[in-house]
């Protein structure tokens, strides 16, 4: 009910003004021809999908401007109720859990109620998929996840953040030796698992892809989705993109603002416009810290078990590649929060709750800042806006998006350390079993 009330409120009229666009564009012309139309198309199809029945609902019930701005954040709701029952399906019966206290704490974050109900985007969407895949997870259901993580990566392909700590989770607890009694070497994985795995994935991809890129031959729209998702991120023609990130941290000489026209035209090559370090583009130097980054949670969870260290592992790689990727954008911290809140619960540490409060509240301010960008919405205080852009807060000289991405970038060096801890702390496998 709270949701459907704040739904009332203006969504962010660029975005929502994108999805209402594509929702008329997909049903006037068809899936078939719809990312072949001149302007920004720069979402996968897995959303489209979503957009195309909204589009089609329209031509019959013709919506005015407001109820079609309402049915666009319907999708976002729904996956944060989603989200919280998966979210109390993970944590009850756990005798560490407290599952009615988490899903409510959840649907109750400010983030949470500004990003879907409020600004209208979708990446609640993607949150929920994500934890789907921990669900499926931490029940040893290998080819389920990868089934709820390629639809996720389809709705919003920052998904990929995670998968290379999902694949090692997968490897590891599926075969964790590499020898057998015997002392022949064997596959990490059983080959049979692999090829379902894959299987799984490539026959969700070219199903959701297909009427947006037919075929006759099957591999063409595999090929089409991949081309469209690189097209998608290269469209981003900047280092940073209202994030309080590394790239914030280090000052409005590596931001690499451009114009607008400039930023989405898909002629003028790869991104990164920010000044070169030791001969690498800040594009190059954000793919090496996340790799790195991704390597040291890992290394720290080699011997980890249990759903809350999982979910602990995800959320750390998506915040290092909010952190230290390029071209982000404020909202793609935010699949960090539900996964970080399982791990919480789970590993009952002070610190990580400490650092949930000091991230979800840099979060809210990140977002708020952008979505009041247009005077028009509803939640517009320009004294709390004039605040988070002032370039020199409180007379230090140091402006306010500065300061609170070095509260992230802070937050994630601590989170190592932490993390370091709990698994010398916790037994293998104690998560798993409590």
């Amino acid at each position: 009910m709270l949701r459907l009330l704040l739904a009332n409120l203006t969504a962010f009229p660029s975005d929502i003004g994108y999805f209402k666009s594509w929702a008329h564009i997909i049903a006037d012309v068809g899936p078939q021809d719809f990312y072949g139309t001149p302007g920004l198309h720069d979402y996968a199809p897995g959303y489209m999908w979503t957009l195309w029945l909204f589009g089609e609902l329209d031509r019959v019930l013709h919506f005015s401007t407001g109820q079609f701005d309402y049915l666009l954040k319907l999708p976002s709701i729904l996956a944060d109720l989603g989200s919280a029952i998966v979210l109390y399906l993970i944590l009850a019966g756990r005798t560490v859990a407290r599952p009615y206290g988490a899903a409510a704490l959840y649907l109750l974050l400010p983030p949470v109620l500004l990003i879907g109900a409020v600004w209208g985007q979708v990446d609640s969407i993607l949150a929920f998929f994500i934890l789907l895949t921990i669900y499926f997870l931490d029940r040893e259901q290998p080819v389920a996840a990868a089934l709820a993580y390629t639809v996720g990566f389809l709705v919003k392909p920052q998904a990929i953040a995670a998968l290379p700590f999902f694949v090692f989770w997968v490897v590891r607890d599926q075969r964790p030796a590499w020898r057998d009694v015997r002392g022949r070497l064997r596959l990490p994985l059983p080959p049979r698992l692999w090829l379902v795995m894959i299987g799984v994935s490539l026959a969700a991809t070219l199903l959701i892809a297909f009427p947006f890129f037919p075929s006759p031959f099957v591999w063409r729209p595999l090929v089409d989705v991949a081309q469209q998702i690189r097209h998608g991120a290269a469209s981003i023609k900047l280092t940073n993109a209202f994030a309080y990130n590394f790239w914030e941290l280090l000052g409005p000489g590596v931001k690499g603002l451009c114009d607008v026209s400039t930023c989405r035209d898909p002629t003028t090559g790869a991104v990164s416009v920010g000044p070169e370090f030791l001969g690498l583009t800040p594009y190059v130097w954000g793919l090496l810290l996340f790799a790195f980054s991704v390597a040291a949670i890992i290394v720290l969870l080699r011997h980890a078990r249990g759903a809350g260290f999982l979910a602990l592992g995800t959320s750390l790689s998506f915040l290092a590649f909010f952190t230290f990727m390029t071209r982000m954008h404020e909202r793609y911290l935010f699949p960090f929060f539900l996964a970080f809140l399982v791990a919480c619960v789970m590993l009952r540490s002070r610190a990580l709750w400490g650092l949930f409060v000091v991230l979800t509240t840099v979060h809210f301010l990140n977002l708020y800042y952008v979505y009041t960008l247009p005077s028009e919405t509803d939640l517009h205080v320009q004294r709390i806006h004039a605040w988070l852009g002032d370039d020199d807060a409180l007379g230090t000289g140091v402006s306010t998006s500065r300061f609170l991405a070095f509260l992230v970038v802070g937050s994630f060096v601590a989170l190592l350390g932490i993390t370091y801890r709990l698994t010398r702390r916790v037994p293998a496998g104690a998560a798993g079993r409590a």
